[in-house]
């Protein structure tokens, strides 16, 4: 087939036997259009038949020529084909959208059909931001290596054992480094384990030396400053142990009367110095059991009062009578420590006149008189060593006014407290009232 001339579908097969079928004729101003299997032009084409019916049929759009070729030997044309359907995915996505703003129905376009969708093709060019390029060795051609990085080179040919093999023993080495790195794990974590473990034990060691340490500390300081009956009658009981082994080693040396009699004399000395020095420390830890006390029972009396509230919590309550116990235990406080200086003894001394000036009996009096003479011994600078007396017997007198239920109401809740738990005070000989002053409060 020649360009320009008609193509001419035959009527009927070369061998058939004679049956009438139509014939197609295509004008020579129309382009080429597949015979087999293609799509007839839209020009008109003109049919007759055998049985004199004849007409003028329309034809469908023809497709754009996308190029073939043709069979030289059956002159059969064939032409490339393809599938051009339009993707039609966003479109339908935005046509859903629209028919729904409007309110109308979306009816989902036939996408897949046994006819091809034509589509139009087209060409784009892309320039990429950064240029690069690449230069093979040729022969004619002898380029500077200068400046020009060498990305790789061709390496010899590998068949596939050769391959498996090498990745056999990569697959070994990888095998051997994640077990180097379980290992390493499993030993970081047995070294924290004995490390903890030693630690643990360096504890209970510094612990159990502490104890032992703490509880010789204990030991030294009964004996070197006792403080509790307990704690002399260790002491008596070693110092009685003491004799008996000297003696025994007297007994044990045969010596003749004379020096036996001088080392029993030396042992008595000795026993009469220590029971001296026994009896200094009972007196000194008298004194300072007293004192405890006596701070003890001031801090009871002004402690706020702890009242249960619904909840289970505990409410602390400040009452008029557990802040004038404090103010007094201020005082008392006061009275007992050593003054820096002369102005701030009299200030002391100021306000504990007027606090029991208040009242007007002879335990007052007698405070405001030893208040009034230590005044005017300060004021004529008399030396230090004067006032020894005179100060422990206004102290005596003022912890009798501290003690006493009609100066200091708390007083009664500190000895009922007291009695509940066994606590034993100095007394000061006053008359307790069945009642507290002022209960109702």
């Amino acid at each position: 087939m020649e360009a320009g001339e008609p193509a001419t579908i035959p009527t009927s097969p070369p061998h058939s036997s004679g049956a009438v079928r139509p014939s197609v004729s295509v004008d020579e101003g129309q382009q080429e259009r597949p015979v087999s299997g293609g799509a007839p032009s839209s020009a008109s084409a003109s049919a007759s038949t055998s049985v004199g019916v004849s007409g003028t049929a329309p034809m469908p759009e023809a497709r754009p020529f996308y190029g073939g070729f043709r069979n030289k030997e059956t002159g059969v044309e064939y032409y490339h084909a393809c599938t051009q359907t339009e993707i039609t995915r966003v479109l339908n996505r935005s046509a859903r959208r629209i028919a729904h703003s409007r309110g109308e129905a979306y009816k989902r376009p036939t996408q897949l059909t046994r006819e091809s969708q034509t589509r139009e093709l087209g060409q784009a060019m892309q320039q990429t931001n950064r240029e690069a390029a690449i230069q093979p060795p040729r022969e004619d051609i002898l380029p500077s290596a200068e400046g020009r990085e060498v990305i790789g080179s061709a390496t010899r040919y590998e068949t596939s054992d050769a391959h498996e093999e090498k990745v056999y023993e990569a697959a070994i080495v990888v095998q051997s480094m994640w077990r180097r790195r379980l290992a390493m794990r499993e030993y970081e974590r047995l070294y924290l384990e004995r490390e903890e473990r030693e630690t643990i034990e360096q504890e209970r060691e510094q612990e159990q030396l502490d104890r032992m340490e703490a509880e010789r500390l204990a030991e030294m300081t009964r004996r070197m400053h006792p403080r509790t009956r307990a704690d002399f009658d260790l002491i008596r009981a070693e110092l009685t142990d003491w004799l008996d082994q000297q003696r025994a080693d007297i007994d044990a040396a045969n010596f003749d009367p004379d020096q036996r009699h001088a080392a029993l004399r030396l042992l008595l000395d000795k026993e009469v110095e220590l029971l001296q020095r026994v009896e200094l420390l009972r007196i000194e830890a008298d004194k300072a059991n007293s004192r405890d006390r006596i701070t003890s029972f001031l801090d009871g009396m002004a402690a706020p009062l702890r009242w249960p509230l619904r909840d289970g919590s505990i409410v602390n309550v400040h009452t008029p009578y557990t802040q004038r116990a404090a103010d007094l235990r201020d005082l008392h406080m006061a009275l007992s420590t050593a003054s820096p200086s002369t102005d701030t003894r009299l200030d002391t001394l100021l306000h504990v006149k007027w606090t029991v000036k208040e009242f007007d009996s002879a335990l007052t009096r007698d405070i405001i008189a030893l208040i009034d003479r230590e005044a005017d011994m300060l004021s004529r600078d008399r030396p230090a060593w004067t006032f020894k007396g005179m100060r422990k017997r206004l102290l005596a007198l003022f912890l009798q006014f501290c003690e006493c239920p009609d100066y200091n109401p708390s007083v009664l809740t500190q000895y009922e407290q007291d009695a509940d738990t066994g606590m034993v005070h100095e007394g000061v000989g006053v008359d307790i009232p069945a009642s507290r002053p002022g209960s109702a409060i």
